[in-house]
């Protein structure tokens, strides 16, 4: 006969696992790089305001202050963390304020360094412009030297200059290109009277070179003259003829007495004395 079974009152049995409990691990704090942590300061130097730093520094020295008269007071009191914290938050006031101030001086310095750049470089524009300027005028002002020129009209130029100088078709609408091709007739023109002025002054010196010799020749003859006179002389006292006061008439009627050689030697005669008597005409 088997006993009775013993049975565990207050229900089932306790689970183990439910009764322990998870042990909590302290959390780590985060580590902030130096480069970071003064980066962020950097960023906070630039974006507060010299009166917040101002402001905050004010705050934090009326606290210290407060504690230090306590002190001086006489207090017992024992300074607490908060004087080391108010002392570190001037501390940090100053360097921002510092380093805020170094920066606004570095903008400025750069600012002023792109305003003088500007500056020298708007100082050079205006003496590019005012040369340019003074060039334009000087272009506006610009004599060729062909407005004294007297042209041929118009209507003379297209009927006597060839089409390739005239070009009807291109100078007709444009008054510069009108001007051109009668400036470059014109030039053409002048130089064939250029040329012919060389040609007859040529034909010139050559007529006066002539006469030159014939003056010379004529001259050689006044003592072959003067000998035939002499030698012709009992002719003429043969003849009755030596008397200066005879008649033309009657000098022409002897003339045609002479042999061909005389007559001609006469006839040379007589223009050289007419020649002379003309010189001695003008001379007086």
């Amino acid at each position: 006969m088997s006993g009775p079974t013993l049975k565990r009152l207050g229900g089932a049995p306790p689970d183990k696992s439910a009764a322990r409990k998870p042990k909590l691990e302290p959390a780590q704090p985060a580590v902030i790089e130096p480069a970071d942590f003064y980066k962020m300061e950097d960023e906070i130097a630039r974006s507060t305001t010299h009166a917040e730093l101002e402001k905050t520094f004010l705050r934090e020295s009326s606290a210290l202050r407060a504690v230090l008269q306590k002190f001086i007071e006489g207090s017992k009191e024992p300074c607490s963390s908060e004087v080391l914290l108010n002392i570190a938050r001037m501390r940090r006031c100053s360097r921002l304020a510092h380093y805020a101030t170094a920066q606004l001086r570095a903008e400025t310095t750069s600012r002023l360094e792109q305003v003088e750049a500007k500056y020298l470089h708007l100082q050079n524009s205006s003496s590019e412009i005012q040369h340019l300027q003074k060039e334009i005028n000087r272009c506006l002002q610009f004599s060729a030297g062909d407005e004294d020129i007297d042209l041929i009209p118009l209507d003379e130029f297209y009927a006597s200059a060839p089409e390739g100088v005239s070009r009807p078709e291109m100078t007709k609408n444009n008054e510069h290109e009108q001007r051109l091709a009668r400036l470059t007739w014109e030039i053409a023109q002048r130089k064939a009277l250029v040329d012919t002025l060389t040609e007859q002054e040529g034909r010139r010196n050559v007529l006066i070179s002539s006469i030159n010799g014939k003056e010379q020749r004529l001259k050689s003859l006044r003592s072959k003259i003067s000998l035939l006179m002499t030698a012709a002389k009992p002719v003429q006292e043969a003849l009755g003829v030596g008397n200066a006061s005879a008649s033309s008439a009657e000098q022409r009627s002897l003339f045609s007495l002479l042999p061909h050689d005389l007559s001609v030697l006469y006839v040379q005669a007589e223009a050289y004395r007419d020649i002379m008597e003309g010189e001695a005409k003008r001379r007086t």
